[in-house]
């Protein structure tokens, strides 16, 4: 039986940018490290595989690991990003909670990521569990869905 939410993973092309971007967003770097050998190749059953990775947390016990992979490398196909990342089958989003949806959306755009759709208020109309809140969905600088929400 699941004990616990363990982490998210993100595989970026650019670790160092990635985690300055993270931290940023107030997450707080735990480790850093370059893996490779037996043990992760047969994890990830990749023979000769070589990832770098960072686990960043958040004030909330939330960890993020990223990955980038040294070898193989994963290039990004940023023309067909947006809808393919809405409508792919398997990780969708990660959503932060953020204590003033302005500043992140700042810090997201700052790095070079964008908002996708707008700023939404849920209301009962759209559930009777809607919480006082402002939410957005975004694309970070590397790809990944993100959904930001500040409660109100």
């Amino acid at each position: 039986m699941i004990e616990n939410f363990r982490h998210i993973a993100f595989c970026v092309e650019d670790i160092d940018t990635a985690t300055v971007f993270y931290k940023e967003l107030g997450g707080t770097l735990v480790s850093s490290d370059l893996e490779e050998g037996v043990f992760i190749e047969s994890l990830l059953g990749v023979p000769g595989v070589i990832i770098k990775t960072c686990k960043l947390h958040f004030k909330g016990g939330e960890r993020l690991e990223l990955m980038e992979f040294v070898a193989p490398q994963n290039k990004l196909d940023s023309e067909s990003m947006p809808q393919t990342l809405m409508t792919k089958t398997g990780l969708h989003h990660i959503a932060f909670t953020v204590d003033n949806l302005e500043v992140a959306i700042n810090i997201v755009i700052g790095h070079g990521g964008k908002v996708v759709g707008s700023v939404v208020r849920p209301d009962s109309e759209h559930s009777v569990h809607a919480v006082r809140s402002k939410h957005v969905y975004m694309i970070d600088p590397f790809g990944s869905l993100l959904h930001l929400a500040e409660d109100i």
